[in-house]
């Protein structure tokens, strides 16, 4: 009289087809790239608010921590094209008041100083506001971003 109706089958392909969708779609927007190269970046400032430039820094010196900051120290800063001349500016820094984004830039220091890797830095050469905790006018400035080359 009634005849039996199974959703089962409809119900797993109707799931199998949802996961793959999500896969998909993660797949495709991990692939997506994010950010312009250092170099790219150098011909004109990051955004409109800062003059922030890139710089290769010509091999590292120390890699330090301290209660109120991470630096590195390079032998110097060598501008990227397009990126004013820095001189006597052989420390970069940022404040451990955000621990997060202080414990990145270590690990970046540390990976080219163990590899032996390039490190470029972006800072804005003009911005001395780090003095009050312990990136000094005189030879260092605030890092705004780093990364590494082979």
């Amino acid at each position: 009289m009634f005849k039996k109706i199974s959703f089962v089958p409809n119900l797993r392909l109707l799931v199998e087809a949802g996961l793959i969708l999500c896969v998909l779609v993660l797949l495709i927007s991990s692939s997506t790239p994010t950010q312009a190269a250092p170099a790219a970046l150098a011909l004109k400032p990051a955004s409109p608010q800062a003059a922030n430039y890139w710089y290769t820094c010509s091999g590292i010196v120390d890699v330090s921590v301290f209660t109120n900051r991470v630096h590195v120290q390079c032998t110097a800063a060598l501008p990227l094209p397009g990126s004013p001349v820095m001189t006597g500016i052989t420390y970069f820094a940022v404040s451990s008041a955000d621990s997060t984004s202080s414990s990145r830039f270590l690990s970046l220091f540390q990976t080219a100083l163990l590899s032996g890797k390039v490190l470029d830095v972006l800072v804005d050469p003009t911005d001395t506001s780090g003095d009050s905790w312990g990136c000094l006018a005189a030879n260092c400035r605030i890092l705004v971003g780093a990364t590494i080359f082979p």
